[in-house]
C-alpha cells in the first residue's frame, strides 16, 4: 500500500517548517498499519501504534525530551 500526504501529514511539516515551532517534539498516535509511512512524511519524531500501553507511551515522551536536552 502507498501512503499519500494527508492533512495530519502537513501540519506535521508546517510545525517542523515555523521557527518557533520547530523544537517542539511531534509525536503521531495511530492505528493505521501505514502509521511508519505517515510517520515519516509528517517527519515525526516519534510514533506508536495503538493498541499501546503507557508505559511505551512514557518511554518515548521521556527518550524525546532528554534527545531535546543534549541539543541544548
Amino acid at each position: 500500500m502507498k501512503a499519500k500526504l494527508r492533512s495530519v501529514d502537513i501540519i506535521c511539516i508546517m510545525l517542523h517548517s515555523n521557527l518557533l515551532t520547530r523544537t517542539v517534539p511531534q509525536i503521531l498516535i495511530a492505528s493505521s498499519p501505514l502509521l511508519g509511512k505517515f510517520a515519516e512524511l509528517g517527519e515525526v519524531n516519534g510514533s506508536l501504534r495503538k493498541p499501546f500501553a503507557m508505559d511505551q507511551l512514557l518511554t518515548l515522551v521521556a527518550g524525546l525530551f532528554s534527545l531535546n536536552n543534549v541539543d541544548e
